[in-house]
């Protein structure tokens, strides 16, 4: 009995032992397999990254042929646009340096023009004052001859004329003193009643008392 007992305790630590170096092996080959099996997925994974990368080697590679060809095209617009930007920055140059020597050819040209008419206006100017001089620088004998011929034509024309004929003639001479006295202006009335002046002190200088009485009714009458 109690070999029987020591063979049964014998076989079952025998058993017990056997059974865990099974349990032992099982789950040293459980985790042979959970290796393999991790292995074979992370060899399996790297594989897809590795296709992954290849295709996105190859994506990235297209993208950047395309990049490269879109800077290229970007670039050339770009060096077309200034092209054209400094073409039409030059035009406009020439255009404006064009339109100032326009400018100042038509500048130029009134200058001259305005100094060629002052010259000629001067010209005209002392040839006037020339020719007041050469009337006025006569001698007394020709005043006197032309004052005297004055008065026999103007009394010719008084003794032949009608009375319709003298009314007009006063009538045109009133019209023409009262339209210089509306339009001259202050420096020309100045110079105007001047030579009044002048001719009336001649005049009285050298007329007799009935040429003065003949001038004042005269002047009655005019006005």
């Amino acid at each position: 009995m109690q070999r029987f007992s020591k063979n049964s305790y014998t076989l079952r630590a025998v058993c017990s032992h056997q059974r865990s170096l099974v349990l032992i092996e099982l789950r040293r080959r459980k985790k042979c397999r959970q290796k393999k099996l991790l292995k074979d997925d992370c060899h399996q994974k790297r594989q897809e990254e590795i296709r992954n990368e290849s295709s996105d080697d190859k994506q990235s590679a297209n993208f950047t042929e395309t990049t490269e060809e879109e800077s290229k095209a970007e670039l050339q617009s770009k060096l077309e646009s200034n092209r054209l930007r400094k073409l039409q920055i030059k035009q406009r140059q020439l255009s404006e340096q064009r339109e100032r020597k326009r400018q100042r050819m038509l500048e130029l040209h009134e200058r001259i023009k305005a100094t060629v008419a002052q010259e000629e206006h001067e010209r005209r100017l002392e040839c006037e004052r020339a020719r007041r001089i050469r009337e006025t620088v006569t001698t007394t004998e020709q005043r006197v001859r032309r004052l005297e011929y004055s008065r026999v034509y103007n009394k010719r024309a008084r003794e032949t004329e009608t009375p319709e004929q003298r009314e007009r003639k006063l009538e045109s001479r009133r019209a023409r003193y009262k339209r210089v006295k509306a339009t001259e202006t202050p420096e020309e009335r100045e110079r105007r009643l001047k030579r009044i002046r002048v001719r009336n002190q001649r005049v009285k200088e050298t007329e007799t008392p009935e040429q003065r009485m003949a001038r004042l009714e005269k002047w009655s009458k005019i006005l």
